[in-house]
This record gives C-alpha cells, structure tokens and sequence, in this order.
C-alpha cells in the first residue's frame, strides 16, 4: 500500500504538482486494520511529515455531491457510490444544506464489491460441483447462480430497506451513479465515450451489461460499439 502510495505521489510531482500541495487521504471503504497506525506513520512520513486523513463515508458523499453536480442539479438528484469496501447514497436538502445519508455497509449491512465476491467464493466453497465435474463454463454458471442467490439474500432486503427510509431516492428525478462498478459497466457499454466526464445510462444498459458479462464465462465481456 504504501509503495503505490509512493509511486502515485511520485507521478504527481513528475506532472507538476508542489509536493506541499499533495494530501493523502484513507478512503471510507478501507477496513481499519490492525497495522492502520503504522500505516498512517509511514504515509506521514513519506508525505512531508504532513499526517493522512481518513475520511468519513458522510465527507466522502459530500465531496462527491458537490463534485459532480451543480447547485441545481443536487436538488434533483441523488449520488449512489457502489465501493470495493462499501456503498454510500445520498441526496443534498436545499432547505437546510445539510447532507442527508445512508452509508450501506455501515448502518445496514448491504457490502461493497469486495465483500460480495468472499461471500460468493464463501458460498461456492459450501457448494461442491455436482459429481465432482468442473469445467471454466461450468464453474462460471455456479458463479452466476451463487451471485443471484447472493443478490436476493445480503443485498435486496436492505435496498428495500433503505428505500423506505428514503422515499426521495424513488422520486428523484435524476440518479447520479459513481464507483468502479459503474465505471467497468460504462466501459463496457460505451467504450466510444470513455473519455467522457459523463456517460448517461438506464436501467435496460444495466441489464444488458449483467447478460453481457453471465455470457462471456469469466472473460472480459463483449464491449457494445455503437
């Protein structure tokens, strides 16, 4: 970790960034290891002797927010972030400019996209192919089968959940999406906008995309040129 930290920092400086210009900071979505106060001294150290920060989900929604949208927009709009180490949505109320939030991972369980893969590889491991045949075409549909089981068990119950809390998240009339998984599924399906700073898409692209990926048995899905 720190070493990529080191060389990203070095880049940085390379393209003309002052080097007391650069902040490091700990994503939300890290998990607080056990080495985390160790990690924090060597990133102080190999930064200037200036101490990272570690943001909160609530602070990494609002950056988000007020990033990605204009002032008009966040009235309309909400921001979902599906993370490798949580997923966040929330919406900005004009009214109090305060930011209202869900942070998934942390008040309702829903995970990131690191903790769905070890719950698959948890259930698939609980699940040993019928009469011991495995195949790479095979094993994949295991996948994709545990994947749905998955999906209704851990994930649906608490979107549900939090879209009862939240009933602006039905009625807004824009949905902002961030997050690596949505950028692979944009890339995917418009690799002719890639060097875009928005891509729009709806929900028949989303689905699409999951059909595109089930088909290419493990490989990387079949991009859809226009």
């Amino acid at each position: 970790t720190v070493e990529a930290v080191r060389q990203l920092r070095t880049m940085l400086i390379d393209s003309g960034i002052p080097p007391e210009q650069i902040l490091i900071a700990i994503s939300s979505g890290v998990a607080n290891p056990e080495n985390m106060p160790e990690l924090k001294k060597q990133l102080q150290q190999l930064n200037g002797n200036r101490p990272p920060e570690q943001i909160t989900a609530f602070r990494e929604l609002a950056f988000g927010l007020r990033g990605l949208l204009t002032r008009e927009e966040m009235a309309l709009a909400v921001l979902i972030d599906i993370g490798s180490g949580n997923v966040k949505s929330g919406y900005f109320q004009e009214e109090t400019e305060q930011l209202a939030n869900w942070t998934a991972s942390l008040e309702t369980g829903v995970p990131g996209t690191i903790e769905v893969a070890k719950l698959i590889e948890t259930e698939l491991a609980s699940r040993p192919a019928a009469n011991g045949d495995s195949t790479p075409e095979s094993d994949w549909q295991r996948r994709i089968q545990v994947g749905a089981t998955i999906r209704q068990r851990h994930l649906l119950p608490k979107l549900k959940l939090f879209s009862n809390r939240y009933p602006f998240m039905r009625s807004s009339e824009t949905v902002v999406m961030i997050g690596g998984a949505t950028w692979a599924m944009t890339t995917v399906m418009f690799p002719d906008r890639m060097q875009s700073q928005r891509v729009e898409f709806t929900s028949a692209d989303i689905r699409e995309f999951v059909a595109r990926v089930e088909a290419a048995n493990g490989g990387y899905p079949t991009p859809r040129w226009e």
